[in-house]
């Protein structure tokens, strides 16, 4: 009977093996990307997946309301240990996980204890931040079957405008294995959330009227020759506008939730006929693109990856009968009302228009919020780093020194006229800073704009684009050539 017992325990070490209970470190440097927010790695059969978040050299991030999952096809998990950059509930440390069964945290360590195959961490307080994951695996038999992966065909759609009827054709989705398609395999699709979204047939149909992300799954169950393998995909489905005055009426209403996250949008430049429909750019610095129909104004936060300058006008009609959209978030900032857009497909049907700021009075900043301005009068008093306190009659104004203008030459007690954009900041308006212009009733003014930029005046306060010989008033300062 012993002879039978032994000889079966060396055949099925011969088949599977056995393994003892593994310890598994995971560090930033080993993760590889999967989509655009999303990163896996897989470790002697043992995988963490950070699905809408990011992975820096040095740090896994896992953001708010996002996830890191960790499974195993070996055995159990039987521990995981984060390493954080944080302590405790403070922001990026491992108390901003959700709380479940198992878990807890001291200093900056977060420890799950129990028994999974799998174990899904949601940041629920605050991003998490972690240096290294440490994962024990424990019991089970090493499986010998091949290993499969999931890839998707190209071209495949991740983000939607929520629509009547609205849908999304599925990846085309191949099991591999060294390099080859596993003949006559499938995978099965499930969805991380059916309120805003439903898997029909080849499709995923959005629910009306829904916004969000949504990740996508595809599964391969696996059989006696293969192992099981999954794939995933984040779909975003943004909330459609098609005019600026839409946006800006939204995001300007009473409703919270613009100050806790705002919502997924996508903005397409047309009327309710599909025409298009003109924006003018008022002011480009950086990131910060102000957009303007003649009314209503609005901030553009992100890459300017169409080079766009003050007084471009734009339009959604992109050619060949297509349309094109800023696809981002639509929030406030502090209050400050923006559209953080990861993507902006337009046309510049106008290059360079002229723009002028709109003058107005300290009193009409609330109602000139990311509008191009220009207050008159303006008695220089103090400034504090970026900072700027100024007077207008009795009233000081609050200007902020946003794009970085040198404002050395402002003399405490002159009077100047300062362009800028309208802004809020908590519930402080003010004018963030473009330029300020010295008010000289003898009618040479002093003109000081962004470093970067080379001002030139004659005496007779007319901009010149060079310095000859004489007195001129270079950067706001008297300059004899």
């Amino acid at each position: 009977m012993k002879k039978i017992f032994t000889l079966l325990v060396v055949m099925m070490m011969t088949v599977c093996g056995w393994a003892e209970a593994e310890l598994i470190t995971i560090l930033p440097s080993d993760f590889t990307p999967v989509e655009t927010s999303d990163y896996s790695v897989t470790k002697n059969g043992t995988t963490v997946a950070v699905v809408g978040s990011t992975v820096t050299a040095d740090q896994m991030r896992i953001f708010k309301g996002k996830t890191i999952t960790i499974s195993t096809t070996v055995g159990n998990i039987t521990k995981i240990e984060f390493t954080c950059t944080a302590k405790g509930d403070a922001k990026y440390g491992p108390g901003s996980f959700n709380a479940q069964d198992g878990y807890s945290y001291a200093d900056n360590i977060g420890t799950w204890e129990g028994s999974a195959t799998e174990v899904v961490f949601t940041a629920e307080k605050n991003q998490v931040r972690a240096t290294k994951i440490e994962i024990t695996v424990d019991g089970g038999s090493i499986d010998n079957r091949t290993a499969t992966t999931i890839e998707f065909a190209d071209g495949y759609e991740t983000r939607a405008t929520c629509g009547k009827d609205e849908s999304v054709k599925l990846p085309t989705a191949t099991v591999m294995a060294n390099g080859a398609a596993v003949q006559g395999s499938t995978v099965t699709w499930s969805l991380s959330s059916d309120d805003l979204a439903q898997i029909d047939g080849d499709k995923v149909k959005i629910s009306n009227g829904t916004q969000g992300q949504v990740t996508v799954k595809a599964e391969y169950a696996g059989n006696d020759q293969y192992k099981p393998s999954t794939k995933n995909y984040t779909l975003t489905v943004y909330k459609g506008y098609f005019v600026l005055s839409s946006l800006v009426e939204d995001v300007n209403s009473t409703n919270e939730k613009w100050d806790n996250g705002g919502e997924y949008a996508s903005y397409w430049f047309v009327n309710e006929n599909l025409q298009p429909v003109n924006n003018t750019v008022t002011y480009v610095n950086g990131k910060y693109i102000y957009l303007t129909d003649g009314t209503n104004n609005l901030l553009f936060f992100g890459e300017n990856s169409k080079n766009l300058k003050q007084g471009d006008v734009i339009n959604g009609n992109i050619g060949d009968g297509k349309l094109g959209a800023a696809w981002g978030k639509l929030y406030r900032y502090n209050k400050l009302p923006e559209f953080s857009f990861t993507d902006m497909d337009v046309k510049v049907v106008q290059e360079g228009a002229s723009v002028q700021p709109k003058t107005i009075t300290a009193d009409q900043l609330a109602e000139n919020v990311n509008a191009y301005v220009k207050l008159a009068n303006l008695e220089f008093v103090s400034v504090d780093s970026k900072n700027i306190v100024v007077k207008q009659g009795e009233n000081e104004v609050a200007i902020y020194n946003q794009f970085g203008v040198d404002v050395e030459a402002l003399e405490v007690g002159a009077k100047y006229t300062i362009v800028g954009m309208g802004s809020v900041y908590k519930e402080k308006y003010q004018l963030n800073l473009i330029s300020f212009e010295k008010e000289d009733p003898a009618g040479i003014s002093n003109v000081k704009t962004d470093a970067a930029k080379n001002t030139i005046f004659n005496l007779q306060g007319q901009r010149v684009n060079n310095a000859a010989k004489g007195l001129f008033i270079v950067n706001g300062k008297k300059v004899v050539k």
